[in-house]
């Protein structure tokens, strides 16, 4: 791992990546601090949360609420400094994605990789709003990087082992879609001989005992609160009182991720997985790369169909796919494929950016229908008690029973979304500087 990683800080790949990663957060940051738009209500939610550290919330784990200390503690409560968080984790992600790219293949694939995350549709949404997916993703990275580098590395890998697992209770921390990225480990040990050599049972337990470490306090509040958030996580699931067998659910579904992940490698994903289905041949690291690739994209792919899938629910997959997805369009020698998706999602990327600093120039670009078909994203509370007046829920509105957006609005329609009644931006911080009196169910959970 030593020698590699000393060629990485001086190779042009390596530089032109953090140029890359570097400009786009600089980007983020204009736009974060020079937007009109207020926090939508999960975010506001979120943000109450942060008042009150704890080890768990309702309906999430603590990462969020930490993160949104942290930032604000450091700036205060303005919409930019809650929100900062997003942009500076999406950032560490994409550097991470380098890694990924350079330690499995080499820093061609590396850079192509980094571009192809960074400017994905769904990364510039993730990167704007606070939530649980830039966490996340941030950590799930880290922990793909070290069991990557845990298969070759020499000597001693007791720190790495560990690393693993503590990295991995970090993204169970930020969302319990990190238990993607346990199922593809052990997908990856079952089905790869060299996987398991790299294991030895000292290892094991010291990536189990820090593992167990970092959730523990997680793991107890819920034990002392019924466990709500994972009763709360399962129920999103919403397996009850809707329609089974749903083909349209399934198919919005499929169609929204050539929009969120980006339509070319989203595309290249697929031709991949069949050109790899027919020569029945894989090469040892897209093996690794889709064991954490298709444990999430057909888990909730199998949840569209039997209830509902919001677009968003597959991200666990767009890190390392986008990594598979360099590394395929590479290998395949199709450059200008590859150039025209950088290129695509690059002219989303900055339209995004145009649209979060003038929500004007949004509302100019798109008619009252388009607005009115998205306004599920942010607005549908069919049947759902937590979002009438967040009665249970503990805090703002939830919206669970969002319908995502049809391709590439899900991204590009965020700001004229969730764009409020025009007011002054004093009047917004201060009504949150000041939240509402506890009698009306505005509280954390962990509060009342």
């Amino acid at each position: 791992m030593g020698e590699r990683l000393t060629g990485i800080g001086q190779d042009r790949e390596w530089r032109a990546a953090i140029l890359l990663v570097a400009g786009l957060t600089v980007a983020r940051l204009v736009a974060l601090f020079t937007t009109p738009l207020e926090l939508y209500p999960d975010e506001a939610q979120y943000w109450l949360w942060s008042r009150t550290l704890d080890f768990g919330y309702y309906s999430k784990p603590p990462m969020i609420a930490w993160t949104i200390w942290a930032t604000t503690a450091f700036g205060g409560d303005a919409e930019a400094w809650v929100r900062l968080g997003a942009p500076l984790f999406q950032a560490g992600a994409a550097l991470l994605v380098f890694a990924i790219g350079r330690r499995l293949y080499d820093a061609r694939v590396a850079l192509a990789a980094t571009a192809l995350y960074a400017l994905a549709p769904a990364i510039q949404l993730s990167a704007a709003v606070i939530a649980t997916d830039a966490p996340l993703l941030f950590f799930l990275g880290l922990t793909i990087l070290l069991y990557a580098t845990l298969q070759t590395a020499e000597g001693r890998r007791g720190h790495l082992a560990a690393g693993v697992g503590a990295s991995l209770g970090l993204a169970f921390l930020s969302k319990y879609a990190a238990v993607y990225g346990l199922i593809g480990i052990a997908l990856h040990l079952v089905l790869s001989e060299d996987a398991r050599r790299a294991w030895s049972p000292n290892r094991i337990l010291l990536a189990l005992g820090a593992f167990a470490a970092v959730l523990a306090p997680n793991v107890i509040w819920n034990a002392q609160h019924g466990f709500a958030t994972v009763q709360h996580t399962a129920a999103n699931a919403a397996w009850g009182g809707r329609q089974l067998f749903n083909f349209p659910e399934l198919g919005e579904f499929l169609l929204t991720q050539f929009g969120v992940f980006g339509p070319i490698p989203f595309a290249a994903l697929i031709v991949g997985l069949v050109v790899a289905i027919r020569r029945r041949t894989l090469a040892a690291e897209d093996l690794l790369l889709l064991c954490f690739v298709l444990p999430p994209l057909l888990i909730v792919i199998g949840q569209s169909f039997v209830s509902r899938a919001n677009a968003n629910w597959s991200g666990a997959a767009y890190l390392p796919g986008a990594v598979l997805v360099a590394a395929w369009l590479v290998h395949w020698r199709a450059r200008r494929w590859l150039m025209a998706a950088i290129v695509l999602q690059a002219t989303i990327a900055a339209l995004f950016l145009a649209f979060t600093i003038s929500p004007a120039f949004a509302e100019r670009m798109g008619g009252g229908e388009q607005l009115q078909a998205g306004q599920g994203m942010v607005a549908d509370h069919r049947g759902d008690p937590d979002a009438r007046g967040g009665r249970g829920a503990g805090g703002p509105h939830r919206h669970r029973g969002q319908q995502p957006l049809p391709l590439l609005r899900h991204a590009l329609l965020w700001p004229r979304l969730v764009r409020r009644p025009e007011r002054p931006a004093a009047q917004g911080l201060a009504a949150r500087r000041h939240p509402p009196e506890p009698g009306r169910d505005q509280r954390p959970a962990n509060a009342r």
